[in-house]
């Protein structure tokens, strides 16, 4: 997404701008908030750091406070008349630009400048924009609540560009821990998506137990394109299967393998220094995660194992890797039908809404970050695969040891039986 621009004057609405710097890295993440001081660091060529930075945004908050027309420096000149005022040079290069929408910012009673007192600074176009004004007291998180909505119109025109925002909130909560608008913001984009008639539709208010994830189950495997990436899918799936009917998944995939079809699976890592952070955001205790993709493991070495007993269709197509990266939703592709789930802090991942993508703009963003991050693990982290042509199996031994041995250790002792008794472990 494009960033958003705080221009300030320091002296005039330095504690409101804090406030509100505040409530914007919250929803949009820090990295997509530009505010001197807090981004350029020391020892930078200060104009030319805010002129590059003003290519890069989409929209300029220009915060405007009692004091942003008339202060003056230490000469007694205003400084807007300066053309060397930063505040002057960065709205005026914004005003100029056909990428950058401007959006002044009243803060309290401070009334639109005339426009005359703008014209020597080259400023005059600004009285002419549509204003937004918030009120520094307990009116606060609601003017701001109608500013974010006025950005989200700006900055995600489209329901892709909605989704990269959620994304790069999400990666903020995740690396600086903070989660105290996750429910909100799962909130709003629920709402938002369920009400569009194109793109991606709510489908599930949870996507455990979801019936649309079942209906590869029940396909002709000889024409089917299954790819299926989420934290832990495969232990995900293997509950869904289990709670209709009695088939065990290795079972499922082997017999739509049998049939020619192509799937490929993606999850976690456990060795992963997401897993803590992950965990914590979800409020699942660490040692469950680890359970729940241990499961995924034990699965794809029953799918082998099942594999060796059968004559493999040489149609058939068979990948299935770890990866680790920060698992932003969870992803289920079934031919021409995509089903997707977000991520949220202080929910587990299957508890939040299942979504369907409809346009194929849209489901070419989901595939393409999983096929971004499938081209990158996919020669090391790799546990099963069957090439396409020959019906040759092969099983990624020495990397399926290094994951039970580091799990021993991880998971209870019972679980660990459970899942991997029958195994065989390199010494």
């Amino acid at each position: 997404m494009r960033q958003i621009f705080l221009s300030y004057r320091r002296a005039d609405t330095l504690a409101i701008t804090e406030r509100i710097y505040t409530a914007l890295t919250d929803c949009f993440g820090k990295r997509n908030v530009f505010r001197d001081v807090n981004s350029i660091l020391p020892a930078t060529n200060f104009k030319a750091e805010l002129i590059r930075r003003l290519q890069q945004c989409g929209v300029m908050l220009v915060i405007m406070g009692p004091d942003w027309l008339t202060a003056e420096d230490d000469n007694g000149q205003r400084r807007l008349d300066n053309p060397d005022d930063f505040v002057r040079i960065e709205v005026g290069v914004a005003l100029t630009s056909q990428d950058v929408h401007v959006i002044p910012v009243l803060i309290d009673s401070t009334p639109v400048p005339p426009e005359s007192a703008l014209l020597q600074s080259n400023l005059a176009d600004l009285v002419k924009l549509q204003v937004t004004r918030i009120r520094s007291n307990h009116h606060f998180a609601d003017d701001m609540e109608a500013l974010i909505r006025v950005l989200e119109n700006h900055l995600f025109p489209n329901v892709s560009d909605l989704i990269e925002r959620q994304l790069a909130a999400f990666e903020a909560r995740l690396n600086e821990n903070i989660d105290r608008r996750a429910k909100d913001v799962q909130y709003k984009l629920n709402t938002y998506l369920s009400k569009l008639d194109t793109g991606i539709h709510l489908v599930a208010e949870q996507r455990r137990g979801y019936d649309g994830y079942y209906h590869w189950v029940m396909d002709d495997p000889s024409n089917m394109n299954l790819f299926l990436a989420g934290r832990s899918v495969l232990h995900r799936v293997k509950e869904d299967i289990l709670d209709r009917n009695d088939s065990k998944i290795e079972d499922v995939v082997v017999k739509k393998l049998e049939g020619g079809a192509h799937i490929r699976v993606m999850f976690l890592d456990p060795r992963s220094d997401l897993i803590e952070s992950l965990a914590r955001g979800e409020n699942q205790p660490r040692q469950q995660m680890l359970t729940d993709i241990a499961t995924s493991i034990s699965i794809c070495y029953n799918i082998s194992h099942t594999l060796n007993k059968i004559r493999i269709n040489r149609h058939a197509s068979l990948e299935i890797c770890l990866y680790d990266q920060i698992p932003y939703f969870a992803y289920h592709k079934h031919n021409k039908e995509v089903t997707i789930g977000f991520y949220f802090p202080g929910a587990q991942g299957y508890e939040s809404a299942a979504f369907e993508v409809l346009d194929e703009g849209t489901q070419r963003l989901f595939e393409d970050h999983f096929n971004g991050i499938y081209a990158r693990f996919r020669d090391d982290k790799w546990l099963v695969r069957i090439s396409t042509g020959t019906g040759k199996k092969t099983f990624h031994d020495r990397y399926y040891n290094e994951l039970v041995k580091f799990l021993q250790g991880e998971i209870s002792d019972d679980n660990f039986k459970h899942l991997f008794e029958s195994d065989e472990l390199d010494g």
